[in-house]
């Protein structure tokens, strides 16, 4: 299910508890990217943000992640995807003021390219 994860011992420690345990998951977060199952180790550069306040970005990560899967992106996409709107929510105040739009999510995305 899982392959290696490099030199990440820790990682290569929760892919084994994860099958061990009969556990399903698609990625492991290690130390040099996110481990997909297959062992290939996926980075994706943060994109430099403005920081006014962090609250709510892992929720707008986790939010953004879960939509474009849904929508069928393959996960280096929808992570790159999630990635920018986390990034974009900590350039406002607050966890629901920070959560960007969809246009300006979109606008973003566009210029990144």
């Amino acid at each position: 299910m899982f392959g290696c994860v490099g030199n990440d011992s820790f990682g290569v420690e929760l892919i084994n508890y994860l099958k061990a345990n009969d556990v399903q998951a698609d990625n492991v977060r290690v130390q040099e990217g996110t481990c997909l199952k297959t062992g290939e180790i996926l980075e994706v550069p943060a994109r430099k943000a403005k920081v006014a306040d962090t609250t709510g970005a892992g929720d707008t990560l986790n939010g953004a992640l879960a939509v474009r899967i849904t929508k069928g992106d393959d996960i280096g996409k929808a992570l790159r995807y999630a990635n920018v709107a986390a990034s974009l929510s900590t350039e406002k105040i607050g966890a629901q003021g920070g959560m960007p739009r969809y246009e300006a999510l979109e606008k973003e995305l566009k210029g990144l390219m």
